[in-house]
């Protein structure tokens, strides 16, 4: 695996739409309208379509299924997608799920 460029999250604005609760957590589609990333040789924005399709479970832990699409500033288009599962202790979900800078050592 190479590193290739940083995109932060939240990307900005963050609307999202809750689908359905459902016995094993919530199911919600977070729309993302714009963001911009930056690596050594690239750089660029988020630009919509954007967003990620998400299942807030029981614990707060989040499984992801994102998908972005990405134009770099010589107007490249780039569709990246990604899963994953945001975890951890209960007090560092909540402080995220808030909107709130966490620690990295706390992860």
């Amino acid at each position: 695996m190479v590193w290739i460029f940083f995109l932060p999250s939240p990307f900005l604005p963050l609307v999202s739409i809750l689908l359905a609760t459902l016995p094993y957590g919530k199911r919600i589609i977070a729309n993302v309208d714009g963001g911009h990333f930056e690596g050594t040789n690239i750089k660029g924005t988020v630009q919509p379509p954007a967003g990620g399709w998400l299942l807030i479970r029981a614990d707060n832990s989040v499984q992801l299924d994102v998908r972005v699409s990405l134009v770099t500033d010589d107007n490249t288009l780039i569709y990246m997608s990604y899963q994953g599962l945001r975890a951890g202790q209960q007090s560092v979900l909540d402080h995220l799920a808030a909107g709130e800078d966490v620690d990295p050592r706390e992860y």
